[in-house]
């Protein structure tokens, strides 16, 4: 099956590869990554944001358990449990059989989580270099948003057909950290 395949391809080049039914979580990257790429209102010398939006809303969950016969492990994503109370999930994980194990599967679950929670979108002209999961940097004087860093979870590609020649721009999907 496909999925088989990506599983055999994905185990062996990627660090951190996740598999849950037919969805793939790639957690190669973690919070304190630097950005690969710049986005700024201004600046040359970095990739110039043409539109940003932002948005905030509370995680599906920000609190996992996951259990086996034998153990159990909380993972909490602090911040969000101030912000907006605390949202747990059980999940049952039947090989977690030790401790170290269980706190694998749990930080895979908040990642994943932490990822699934869409933080905003930004749209740029096309950079090729860019794919998913890339962390960014994103800055905007014109609206008073500091540089903030976010992980890319989608990526759209525009093509607007103009006069002269065509203009192709990109909207990004993303995600907190």
């Amino acid at each position: 099956s496909w999925a088989a395949i990506a599983a055999s391809m994905l185990r062996t080049e990627a660090e951190g590869v996740y598999f849950d039914g037919l969805n793939a979580y790639v957690c190669a990257n973690t919070a304190s990554d630097t950005a690969d790429d710049d986005y700024h209102d201004n600046d040359s010398l970095k990739l110039q944001t043409i539109a940003l939006e932002l948005e905030e809303r509370a995680p599906s969950s920000n609190w996992v358990r996951v259990t086996s016969a034998s153990r159990y492990t909380d993972r909490y994503i602090i911040s969000s449990i101030y912000r907006h109370g605390a949202r747990m999930t059980n999940e049952y994980e039947e090989d977690a059989d030790s401790n170290t194990k269980a706190e694998e599967y749990a930080a895979a679950a908040v990642a994943r989580y932490r990822w699934q929670n869409r933080r905003g979108s930004l749209t740029a002209p096309l950079h090729p270099g860019l794919q998913l999961y890339d962390v960014i940097s994103v800055e905007d004087g014109r609206i008073g948003f500091s540089q903030t860093n976010f992980r890319v979870t989608a990526i759209a590609i525009d093509y607007e057909r103009a006069a002269g020649p065509g203009k192709y721009d990109h909207t990004l999907e993303l995600s907190a950290l």
